[in-house]
């Protein structure tokens, strides 16, 4: 059994005692807090997640990338979304770390912007780059 099941959300708030399943109180979309949760609970429409639960064999990014499609991966090092990451970074006034982007208020609203920009850890993305069949679920 892996020991490091379900441990995700711990790395990240790691010494922040405020744990909350629930949304930020801001109204967002629910594809964005759909997105959020996923990521924060890394859960969801990433390919690291789909080889996990049998859908992807490797997990890697997309294209000619070969790094493992993890939440952390997506939202602080991949290549392809490098200028909405500056945007984010600029906003934050600081370098971008995921219990900012998770466990702060201004890191949220800067992480929902981002999410709204790049729709990443949605189906439709994941269909967009050509992960998944259009009729396919998982």
């Amino acid at each position: 059994m892996n020991k490091n099941k379900g441990k995700h959300y711990t790395r990240i708030c790691k010494g922040n005692y405020s744990f909350s399943l629930k949304a930020p109180k801001d109204r967002y979309p629910k594809k964005l807090q759909s997105a959020f949760f996923q990521l924060k609970l890394g859960k969801g429409y990433f390919k690291s997640f789909l080889k996990t639960i049998g859908k992807d064999k490797e997990g890697r990014c997309f294209r000619e990338c070969r790094a493992i499609q993890t939440p952390k991966y997506l939202l602080l090092d991949c290549d392809l979304y490098r200028g909405e990451r500056k945007e984010i970074q600029r906003q934050l006034g600081s370098s971008l770390s995921l219990k900012k982007l998770f466990c702060t208020k201004k890191g949220r609203e800067a992480l929902f912007l981002f999410l709204n920009r790049t729709e990443i850890a949605s189906r439709k993305w994941l269909i967009a780059a050509g992960s998944l069949e259009g009729g396919n679920s998982y």
